[in-house]
Parts: C-alpha cells; sequence; structure tokens
C-alpha cells in the first residue's frame, strides 16, 4: 500500500473494517475512524457567489500557495501553514465552514478531552484580566492545549490559590513575598528579549567622587527602571529607591537595545568597574522580578509538571515567536488602552528558571521598594 514498498501479505486476505461495521478492500478507498478538519481557506460568502467567482478564487489561492511553498522565507511561509507535506487540494463547491468541522468530526475527535487530569482554575482579580484569562483558555482549548483551564474571579488570589479554590495565579514582583509566606512558588517565569536589559551607562569624564553623587537620568514611570536606579544606589551606599531623576545624562539608566546612541560612553558595572558598552552582559543592573505563575507548593509532581507543559505550551504557540500569535497574543497590548495584563507587554516567552540570574528575590526585598 505505500508506493515503492512490497507488501510482505497478500492483501485479498485482508479487509478495512469501517466505523458503522461494513467492509471495504484494501485496493479501494480506506475507511477513516478519526477524521481530522483538514487546514483550509475560508472566504466571506460574497467571494465565492458564482461558480466563476469561486474558480477564480481556488486558482488564486492555487498560485498563492504554491509560491508559498517555494518561498525563501519558509519562516513567513509557516506561519502561513504553508509547508511542503501539505497539499492544495480543490473542493468541487464551497463548505460552510461548520458544516466542514460537523462532518470531520471535529467535537468527537479534536474537542474530546482525553486528559485524566482536571481542569485547572486560574485566578484573578479584575475585569479585564478575566477577559484575557477567558480569551487565553478558548485559543488554548481550540489548539488542543491540555488540560483545560477554567477562569475565576477573586478579591484575593493569593488567599484562593492557598485555599484551594484556585490552582494559578499570575504574581507580580511586589507579591513575591505574601505568595512564599502562604506556601506558593513560582512554576513558570516571563521572560525577555535577551537584549532586553536595562545597564547603567556613564560619561568616561565623570570623577569616581561625582559617580558615587550624581543623581540618575532615567525613566520614572518605567518599573523595571526605577529598580535599577534603587540597585545602583544601593551599590553606592544609599539606598534610596525613590530618588527623582536627574536632569543631565552624563549617568543614566538604558536599555541594552538603545546603546547604539551611547557609543562613546562607558558601563558601569554593579562591582563599581567601567566596561565599554559592547561588555554589557557583564554590566547588567535589569533587578526587577519578572510576573510568574505561582501555584501551591502541595501540589503533586505530575499536577506541577503538567502546569509546566501548560504555560510552556502556550508560550510556544501564542508568544511573541509563536506560529499562532496572530490567533491570541500572550504578550503585548490585551487592547489598544490595556496593557500589562496578567503579563508584561514587553516579555516574549515563559521558561521554567530564571536565564538571567541578576535579579533573586532577597536583593529584592533588600531595596525596600
Amino acid at each position: 500500500m505505500i508506493p515503492g514498498v512490497e507488501a510482505e501479505g497478500d492483501p485479498t486476505d485482508f479487509e478495512y473494517l469501517c466505523e458503522d461495521g461494513s467492509r471495504r478492500p484494501l485496493d479501494g478507498p480506506a475507511c477513516s475512524w478519526a477524521q481530522r478538519p483538514w487546514t483550509g481557506y475560508i472566504s466571506n460568502s460574497e467571494a465565492v457567489k458564482g461558480e466563476q467567482q469561486f474558480h477564480n478564487l481556488q486558482d488564486r489561492l492555487e498560485k498563492f500557495f504554491e509560491n508559498g511553498l517555494h518561498a525563501e522565507n519558509k519562516e513567513a511561509a509557516a506561519h502561513l501553514l504553508i509547508n511542503e507535506n501539505a497539499v492544495y487540494h480543490k473542493k468541487a463547491e464551497a463548505v460552510d465552514p461548520q458544516q466542514y468541522l460537523e462532518k470531520a468530526g471535529y467535537k468527537d475527535v479534536i474537542e474530546r478531552d482525553g486528559s485524566a487530569l482536571r481542569k485547572m482554575k486560574m485566578c484573578v482579580q479584575s475585569d479585564i484580566e478575566f477577559q484575557k484569562c477567558n480569551s487565553m483558555r478558548r485559543a488554548a482549548y481550540s489548539r488542543d492545549i491540555r488540560p483545560e483551564m477554567e477562569c475565576l474571579k477573586e478579591e484575593n488570589c493569593i488567599a484562593a490559590v492557598a485555599e484551594c479554590k484556585a490552582d494559578m495565579v499570575a504574581i507580580q514582583a511586589d507579591h513575591y513575598k505574601p505568595a512564599r509566606e502562604s506556601k506558593l512558588q513560582p512554576v513558570v517565569y516571563e521572560a525577555y528579549a535577551e537584549n532586553d536589559i536595562y545597564v547603567v551607562v556613564i560619561d568616561p569624564a565623570l570623577t569616581r567622587d561625582d559617580q558615587n553623587k550624581k543623581p540618575v537620568y532615567y525613566n520614572a514611570n518605567d518599573e523595571r527602571q526605577r529598580k535599577a536606579v534603587a540597585y545602583l544606589n544601593l551599590m553606592r551606599g544609599s539606598p534610596d529607591c525613590n530618588a527623582q531623576p536627574g536632569e543631565e545624562q552624563s549617568l543614566l539608566i538604558a536599555n541594552v537595545k538603545d546603546l547604539g546612541e551611547h557609543k562613546n560612553k562607558q558601563l558601569l558595572c554593579p562591582n563599581g568597574e567601567r566596561k565599554p558598552v559592547s561588555e554589557w552582559q557583564l554590566c547588567n543592573f535589569e533587578i526587577n522580578l519578572p510576573n510568574a505563575v505561582f501555584i501551591r507548593d502541595s501540589m503533586t509532581h505530575v499536577e506541577q509538571e503538567t502546569l509546566k507543559h501548560l504555560f510552556i505550551s502556550l508560550s510556544d504557540k501564542f508568544g511573541k515567536s509563536g506560529k499562532l500569535s496572530d490567533v491570541f497574543q500572550l504578550f503585548g497590548s490585551y487592547t489598544p488602552n490595556d496593557n500589562n495584563v496578567l503579563f508584561s507587554n514587553d516579555a516574549v516567552e515563559f521558561i521554567t528558571e530564571l536565564k538571567n540570574k541578576t535579579p533573586n528575590e532577597e536583593l529584592y526585598q533588600r531595596l525596600g521598594c
């Protein structure tokens, strides 16, 4: 039955057993016990109104598909769900999406939850968080990410998880400590892009004395920059985490992505040394803890690993580099007016261990901010 491969037995001695109990010979069409809805193109009804319009659109899509197969930008083609293992197949007539899914047994096969685990409840506090949580739940379920999620709104989510009313909650840096005190632990963390960290830029002409006294130029509305300044002040012996921004830019907080604007300056490292801007990995002042998903520390090992898998799968599909980020954005603005909902706009993925070793919970608490 496979081209180029000789069968070991006689095909006439075997038959296909069909779902309705009937049988078919092996040299005829096969019986499908578990059909699936294959990737297809959806159009509005006006574009396929009439046989000629329908066939014209099919011809255009076929050319589009063939061009995608031979495109140099394989990543862009993959994002459009075009790959060399797929084939383009024309239908005799347009099919209603709901009828297509029903005929393919979507509810019986794809939507069946074979997991033995119960639904995992995520606790949120605000209405907009509840909306995003449900959007995430629907996107995850439709893409076969398991276990299934459920969203729960409570005033105190740390208490809700601790009391088993919920299973997980997204925690910001300033709530790590009360979460730990309630016997919760992180299961995944947000991660930024490798070059998305904050450093201290210094004018080479600045004296050592001024280096320890000079007000720092920074954006007071940026939480990560405020924490970087607090860390610098701690290193300088003046643990003031609410210092007003300076007016001069001879000592400033900058993101590594913007170091091209400071080629003629140097970096000040936490140990007091100065380095060229090209050695930013050695002068990390990113001390702010990322948002993390916390769970009860009493959860079984299987439950913990299952939740890790859940959020890593969400990240792989809906993170900044995910192929389905156009379906649902895990990170970034939830609406034009709603930023940092559940997770940071600037995050790109979830990780199970912090890559940036500079921030730690003990040091963060010492800042006293």
